[in-house]
């Protein structure tokens, strides 16, 4: 079996809101040439991003960063409270830019990109936290060159010990086709580490896939310059106001994954029956999947039927975790 992606053509997704500026608010760095920036989008959540800022701002790393806050509300209804936030760092590299225009979610995330200043970057949503040796403990695999991942943790209010990092003995694992297939593959924005130049080149963030849009930026990345995985816990994940659990986009999101794995497995060299097999379990693997949505969400549902299978033995015995260990045994052995 080959191990090479072979995906949608890349697009650049830049230039889509290209004609939109970016009003730079506030500007407190020294240096104006850092190694990282942590980039912050944002829209309308003062009450959230104090936490988020803090995470920021209180790296445990002698690496020269910049924190970037981009305002996605034009209106600026909240920048008073934002400017009061970022103003009683007096001693942190910041810059606060405000969009003329509301350019969407993934069109922020792209902004995040083209405003970075550092050679690499991490973009952190507003709501979430990273520990504070994330940077430390990234710079250390940037010369793998390859995108670098750490773990996460939801939490919801109360946010959790965020001293611990779980990790027992430091394991750094290579990601490929078969992970991505198997629901090994890191698809999320939080507590990951990548090159800005590859980013551009990548493309950025495609805002019409939403809501796979961060599943495929990755997937390209992984594609073109690869991606490890560490298991060591650095991100944080605020889930009580997060898009992600609105019913609708996890209905999307499941559907959108399966056309995504289903288009991986054609273009594998599999035979027919490895494929049957594969694109069966894949629909067991999303069922699972949704069906741990609807522990999160009681407006969630999802009719089997959308995947027209029945249930298979596979279904009723198997946990979505072996089911994934299958999955990528055969595709190790097809």
């Amino acid at each position: 079996m080959t191990n090479k992606l072979v995906l949608d053509t890349k697009c650049n997704n830049f230039k889509k809101h290209e004609h939109i500026k970016s009003i730079l608010v506030f500007d407190s760095c020294l240096d104006s040439k850092p190694t990282i920036s942590i980039m912050i989008p944002t829209f309308k959540r003062p009450h959230l991003i104090k936490d988020t800022i803090y995470s920021a701002v209180n790296q445990r790393t002698n690496v020269k960063f910049e924190v970037v806050i981009i305002d996605n509300d034009a209106d600026g209804e909240y920048e008073d409270e934002l400017l009061n936030i970022i103003s009683s760092y007096s001693n942190a590299n910041i810059r606060y830019f405000k969009n003329e225009q509301n350019i969407g979610m993934f069109g922020n995330w792209n902004r995040c990109i083209e405003l970075a200043r550092g050679v690499d970057l991490t973009i952190l949503n507003d709501d979430d936290i990273l520990h504070k040796d994330f940077l430390n403990s990234a710079f250390k695999f940037l010369a793998l060159d390859k995108m670098v991942c750490f773990e996460r943790e939801s939490f919801y209010k109360e946010i959790p010990d965020i001293e611990s990092t779980g990790e027992n003995k430091l394991k750094v694992r290579d990601v490929n086709v078969e992970d991505v297939i198997s629901d090994r593959f890191y698809s999320a924005s939080l507590a990951i580490m990548f090159n800005r130049e590859k980013a551009l080149f990548v493309g950025g963030y495609d805002d019409d896939k939403y809501p796979v849009s961060d599943f495929l930026f990755n997937l390209d990345y992984l594609r073109l310059y690869g991606q490890v995985e560490i298991n060591k816990r650095l991100g944080f994940l605020r889930v009580d106001e997060n898009e992600s659990l609105n019913p609708t986009t996890m209905k999307a999101f499941i559907n959108e994954q399966y056309r995504i794995k289903k288009n991986i497995v054609k273009k594998l060299c599999l035979n027919e029956l490895a494929c049957c097999l594969l694109l069966h379990l894949i629909k067991i693997q999303l069922i699972k999947k949704s069906s741990e949505y609807k522990n999160k969400s009681k407006d969630f549902s999802f009719s089997h039927k959308e995947f027209k299978t029945r249930h298979y033995i596979t279904e009723r015995v198997f946990s979505r975790s072996v089911v994934n260990r299958i999955i990528w045994m055969i595709c190790k052995c097809a």
